[in-house]
């Protein structure tokens, strides 16, 4: 009798060590869990600009069958790059063109378009806008699109310069005001652009 109380008593200290190491893991799991859910949450800042930037904007082309027939002209003197902005408002790159030269397109209505600088990918206007958006086919009339420069600031013509002169990677061995190196790893962005286009907008909506 002693030998199976000893032995019963033996079995329920295992059971109770068993039910506490089964308790823990399902401690232990549980926490895990629920961290990495948090960890999914949360986001490092640069992870979400990243995002944000990746993410695709409001703009985007709707489905149309009225088509448009369009010159782009190119009257700056910048190499341009037409880009069209597709379904899904993601940029899709065109044939570049030369300082004065042009080229006929077909495009469609409620389709927007934007112009960049092939090199420095800084924003051009079209017909002094933005974008270039056509919401009616004027009587199927030919369609004159007049790429041009903006008026760009001081400090965003200087920041051009230096980029086209220096490598990303030297930009922090410049001796100049240490905002001014953040300014100049955050060049043009399409993506950002589109963003800002979107906001304005909507709030003129």
């Amino acid at each position: 009798d002693g030998a199976e109380r000893r032995g019963s008593k033996a079995g329920s200290d295992r059971d109770r060590k068993r039910e506490r190491g089964e308790a823990s893991k399902g401690k232990c799991r549980g926490f895990n869990n629920l961290n990495r859910q948090l960890l999914q949450k949360k986001k490092m800042p640069q992870e979400e600009e990243e995002e944000a930037t990746r993410q695709p904007p409001a703009i985007c082309s709707r489905n149309s069958r009225i088509a448009c027939n369009v010159i782009f002209c190119n009257f700056s003197p910048r190499i341009v790059q037409p880009v069209w902005i597709n379904f899904s408002g993601e940029p899709q790159p065109y044939q570049n063109l030369k300082p004065g030269t042009g080229r006929r397109m077909t495009t469609y209505l409620g389709h927007p378009w934007m112009f960049r600088d092939a090199d420095s990918n800084d924003g051009l206007l079209a017909n002094q806008e933005e974008l270039f958006l056509l919401n009616s086919n004027q009587n199927g009339q030919l369609i004159y699109v007049n790429i041009t420069l903006p008026v760009y600031t001081l400090k965003e013509r200087c920041l051009q310069v230096v980029r086209s002169l220096v490598k990303p990677e030297d930009y922090r061995r410049l001796e100049i005001v240490g905002s001014l190196y953040d300014d100049l790893e955050n060049g043009p962005n399409v993506y950002r652009d589109l963003r800002r286009i979107s906001h304005q907008v909507a709030e003129n909506e």
